[in-house]
């Protein structure tokens, strides 16, 4: 305790002072990049950083600076990497190695800062308790009930975006990239897709029926260029498409999700930008959603005036999709959904009890044509929710895709989706 304290007095070196303060910078650059109140605050507290590790003693300080900073900033950095490789690999696109980066940096700070926060509760409590043992214990739990559900949603819900440009072979000439802004002036970027004028390939009927806008929106963590062969099969079927990415995604602006949230509204901004254009004024609209996508098409049925909607594997009610993420914590899993409910309101400023594509369902009008299909196999978004959407319309039906993984309907039904849309579009154009 002594050497500590004599090696205390000893002032900082100048590599010391610069590598104590370079977290201090970062958190200073990422303020102005902060997405919620959560990033502001959590900045604020690394900007402490230098000042209170240079206050330590040289035995500490050289400890957190040679050794456990740089194993935290180098793990987060590992991480990121791993994470953005593989998930550019999924999704068959080239590594943003700049967002990777940034990313492992966003964790990093997260990680020192929530650090930080656990040493200020055992320095508060040491105060007033000298049972050093019942402080750190004390403080863990603070931080394992606050802490870590906050940082649970940070990670779940920023994005690095992956984009792709979508293969369009089968519509050489009848495609052009497009963008818009949505209600947070966010600008989207999509694909359109549209049909020659001549009407030779229209049923025969006087006065020849308008073709039907399909919007396609893609699922979590995927981007326009994935499921673009719903478009292909829209497109096939006579009917002008646009598949466009959410915010966060693809080559959309943004850095946070909502997980279904505000992305409701990207739909009816698809939705009102496409009614802008005079050739669509008049056009029927189907929506086509699958998993997150399925569930904001969904949500968004009722203000973009949706005549159809076609989903795949959608979620019925976030707020339940979470408690049964958290089945495996036995009776806490109540208050560590209701935890990871209120760290979502404070950094989003959404509820995630509002999130309900049943209860959305449930108030569309009859003549709203919806196909449910869900995944046999989903092992993600379980069929139950398939089913509990279902059971909240009269008459509703559940197709299931036998065989088949989330996500992964078209690889093995493709004849039967194929059909299943044919008849929505069908009862479209005839109303």
């Amino acid at each position: 305790m002594n050497d500590e304290a004599s090696a205390g007095d000893s002032p900082p070196g100048r590599t010391a002072v610069v590598i104590a303060c370079l977290p201090t910078v970062l958190a200073a650059v990422f303020l102005f990049l902060a997405e919620s109140a959560v990033d502001v605050v959590l900045c604020l507290v690394l900007l402490l950083h230098g000042p209170l590790t240079l206050r330590l003693s040289a035995i500490r300080r050289r400890r957190q600076l040679f050794v456990e900073m740089p194993a935290i900033l180098i793990g987060t950095l590992g991480i990121a990497a791993l994470l953005v490789v593989s998930m550019a690999s999924l999704l068959e696109a080239a590594v943003p190695w700049g967002q990777a980066i940034g990313f492992g940096l966003y964790m990093g700070i997260w990680v020192l800062s929530l650090r930080i926060i656990y040493h200020g509760l055992q320095w508060g409590l040491e105060r007033t308790c000298k049972k050093p043992l019942l402080t750190r214990v004390v403080a863990a739990v603070v931080m394992i009930g606050v802490g870590m559900p906050q940082l649970f949603v940070a990670l779940q819900t920023r994005r690095v975006a992956i984009g792709k440009q979508p293969n369009v072979y089968f519509a050489e000439g009848a495609h052009r990239e497009v963008e818009f802004e949505n209600a947070d002036g966010l600008l989207l970027r999509g694909t359109l897709l549209t049909q020659p004028e001549n009407e030779s390939a229209q049923p025969a009927v006087e006065p020849p029926l308008p073709r039907p806008i399909v919007i396609v929106c893609h699922g979590l963590g995927a981007n326009r260029a994935n499921f673009f062969a719903y478009a292909q099969m829209a497109w096939m079927q006579q009917c002008h498409v646009l598949a466009f990415d959410f915010r966060g995604h693809g080559q959309s602006e943004g850095a946070i999700t909502t997980l279904g949230g505000r992305e409701a509204g990207d739909v009816v901004a698809a939705s009102q930008w496409i009614r802008a254009q005079p050739q669509f004024a008049n056009s029927p609209l189907v929506l086509i959603g699958i998993s997150m996508g399925g569930a904001s098409a969904l949500r968004a049925a009722a203000a973009a005036r949706a005549d159809g909607v076609f989903t795949e594997s959608a979620f019925a009610d976030l707020s339940i999709m979470l408690e049964e993420r958290m089945a495996g914590l036995g009776p806490l899993r109540h208050l560590a959904a209701a935890s990871v409910r209120f760290a979502a309101w404070l950094q989003l400023g959404v509820d995630l009890e509002d999130v309900s594509p049943r209860d959305s369902l449930a108030a569309l009008p009859l003549s709203t044509k919806v196909v449910l299909v869900h995944a046999g196999d989903d092992a993600l978004i379980p069929i139950a929710h398939g089913e509990r959407l279902a059971a909240a319309r009269v008459g509703q039906k559940l197709h299931v895709v036998e065989g088949a993984g989330h996500g992964g309907c078209l690889h093995v039904g493709w004849s039967q989706l194929e059909t299943l849309l044919k008849g929505l579009l069908e009862s479209v154009r005839a109303r």
